[in-house]
């Protein structure tokens, strides 16, 4: 009774760490990458796709190009002007994407989406963040929608 009962259990266990690996595939398997997002939804006007891509941006690190001359210590982010003068705060998502805007390199900062979102949201100056701006993965957030991507991060509610 001892051996069949032990060897019952170890059946169990075994069935239970398959069935959890099977699981966290199939989890894995439906995780897309934020470019992946961007790209799925990038026919949509930037407000109906605001919603799911912040909420993939949540979880990420952003690579932010950085003035390399910055006094040390200090974090000076690298912008641009569009064509009516306002500035835009860069970031890229990977960096494959830093390399595509910058292919010489350049130097950067690791920052959590929620962290740079935080700085340039505090900022008025800028008018918003455009993400990997040499890509097909590009996506603007201009200032107007920062309310709809407050609502989703960690504290929010």
């Amino acid at each position: 009774m001892f051996f069949e009962a032990t060897h019952c259990r170890t059946a169990i266990v075994c069935c239970l760490v398959l069935l959890a690996v099977g699981v966290s595939h199939i989890a894995g398997a439906e995780q897309m990458s934020i470019e992946q997002v961007i790209r799925q939804h990038g026919k949509e006007p930037v407000a109906k796709s605001i919603g799911p891509v912040a909420a993939a941006l949540v979880s990420c690190s952003l690579l932010v190009a950085t003035d390399p001359g910055a006094p040390l210590g200090k974090l000076r982010l690298r912008t641009a002007l569009d064509n009516q003068g306002n500035v835009w705060a860069y970031a890229y998502t990977s960096a494959a994407e830093l390399s595509k805007a910058f292919p010489k390199g350049a130097s950067h900062a690791e920052l959590t989406f929620p962290v740079f979102f935080s700085i340039i949201e505090a900022n008025p100056q800028f008018r918003g963040i455009y993400l990997n701006s040499a890509s097909d993965s590009l996506y603007p957030i201009p200032r107007e929608l920062f309310q709809s991507v407050k609502t989703l991060l960690p504290g929010s509610h």
